[in-house]
């Protein structure tokens, strides 16, 4: 459920994962449902036809987060991140759950050389934001860098002051000079030196930015500049967009939101149905050019 919802891949992902795990006699659908409406359109498509889960995307998280507070409850991330991606009916009621986290913790932690953990970096402060905090929070990161056009929303700020993470702010406008001279493990040049200071772990970047604020902030250009850069974004729509492959092309890590995606729909099935498939599995609904592109 959400708005807008027929871009969707959650479902050639879910039945991907239940023809992998050999699961008959369900549907999952697409519905659009407008802000404001979930509870009404989760009470009417449960009490007519028995719907006991639910994907819920933009801009419905804070809602379905409130339909498991009411209801048996909520686990500690979407109470933490302020939202749920994941309803699922108990015999008293409805539990959200937040699996864009631990989704996020995954494809980070499979991105990072093992036991190298330094400096991160957040590009941007809303909902996504504030579950892409819980997860760097969990990979062990305890002092960020978040990247804002303008302020930081106050609950990134206080998701910070509960987990104890300190927060530097920074302004969009000057992304390419933060970045730029993060490289390897060499000397550390340039004004990205006071954030890698003192370690050879590379700069870890995490992008939670709406696709279209891309396309109005020139791309840098970076010879290989980003040689030391790990990017991990949440957006996989159009991709790669430009600074995605500026970073690329400079030579740092990549990963798109797809993985994220992915990775997230596997905690979910596994929530709703009891069994848990294999990314791989889950992936596998999607187009082979797509995964292409995705490297999936």
């Amino acid at each position: 459920m959400g708005h807008p919802i027929a871009h969707s891949m959650s479902p050639a992902l879910h039945r991907a994962a239940w023809e992998q795990l050999g699961l008959t006699g369900g549907s999952y659908e697409r519905v659009e449902v407008p802000e404001g409406g979930l509870a009404r359109a989760v009470e009417e498509l449960h009490g007519a036809g028995g719907v006991r889960a639910l994907s819920v995307t933009m801009p419905l998280k804070a809602e379905a987060l409130a339909l498991g507070v009411a209801g048996v409850g909520a686990d500690e991330a979407s109470r933490r991140a302020g939202g749920a991606n994941t309803l699922v009916w108990h015999d008293l009621g409805w539990w959200a759950a937040n699996t864009d986290v631990p989704a996020l913790e995954r494809v980070i932690g499979r991105n990072l050389p093992e036991g190298r953990r330094g400096p991160a970096v957040l590009l941007g402060s809303g909902a996504t934001a504030r579950s892409a905090l819980l997860a760097l929070h969990r990979t062990g990161v305890t002092k960020l860098t978040v990247v804002v056009r303008r302020e930081v929303r106050p609950e990134l700020h206080t998701l910070a002051d509960e987990l104890g993470v300190g927060l530097t702010v920074a302004r969009l406008t000057g992304l390419d000079g933060l970045l730029r001279g993060a490289a390897g493990d060499g000397p550390r040049q340039g004004t990205a030196a006071p954030l890698l200071e003192g370690t050879s772990a590379p700069l870890l970047v995490v992008n939670t930015l709406p696709a279209g604020w891309w396309e109005t902030l020139p791309a840098p250009a970076w010879g290989q500049e980003g040689a030391g850069l790990v990017w991990v974004d949440a957006q996989y729509a159009d991709w790669p967009h430009p600074w995605a492959a500026a970073a690329e092309g400079s030579g740092a890590r990549v990963v798109s939101g797809l993985h994220m995606l992915v990775e997230q729909a596997v905690d979910q099935v596994e929530l709703m149905t009891g069994h848990r498939p294999t990314a791989e599995g889950t992936a596998g609904g999607l187009p082979a050019e797509l995964r292409a592109l995705h490297r999936l």
